[in-house]
């Protein structure tokens, strides 16, 4: 039980609700018995602290549910890679897209990526897309997602990018 203490209460920079307050996945396997997502899995819109459209992903669930999501992704489909892409967070001109949580094969290159998020943008879909991994990389569109996981992977399983219409570097 120490071990899944140690794993549920690690240390995140960017947590910005207590762990109690938090929801807990349905595939969160440290918490069995925690309040879960709701069918959709999505949140319960009367809950005061999750109303504000601009939490993340790494702040609505806490570190146990992503690490049993990413661990489901990973037993399900060796073939492929789970990736939480998000908008940027200064970003105004494109919405949210539907989702955030994928899983893309290994073999696919970071142009391919770009083409799917500009397909979930449906009336946006002629704007440019910028895509950031980590928060750190620019990558070029031939670059395999395989070697970004292998590079930026966080601590939780997930490899986190963000999209932006503006090139937010220069």
């Amino acid at each position: 039980m120490r071990l899944l203490e140690k794993i549920c209460t690690k240390s995140d920079p960017q947590k910005s609700l207590p762990i109690e307050e938090r929801f807990h996945s349905t595939k969160c396997f440290y918490y069995p018995n925690a309040k879960k997502l709701n069918n959709n899995n999505n949140f319960e819109v009367n809950e005061p602290f999750l109303r504000k459209a601009s939490l993340k992903y790494r702040e609505k669930l806490s570190f146990c549910c992503r690490k049993s999501e990413s661990a489901s992704i990973t037993s399900k489909f060796d073939d492929k890679i789970p990736v939480i892409i998000e908008r940027f967070r200064n970003e105004k001109r494109l919405p949210e897209l539907d989702r955030c949580q994928f899983a893309v094969p290994k073999f696919a290159t970071v142009g391919q990526l770009q083409h799917l998020i500009k397909q979930r943008l449906g009336d946006f879909q002629r704007m440019a897309v910028y895509v950031v991994v980590a928060n750190r990389e620019l990558p070029s569109l031939t670059t395999k997602l395989s070697d970004l996981y292998t590079k930026y992977r966080d601590d939780d399983g997930f490899l986190y990018i963000t999209f932006s219409s503006e090139d937010a570097f220069g």
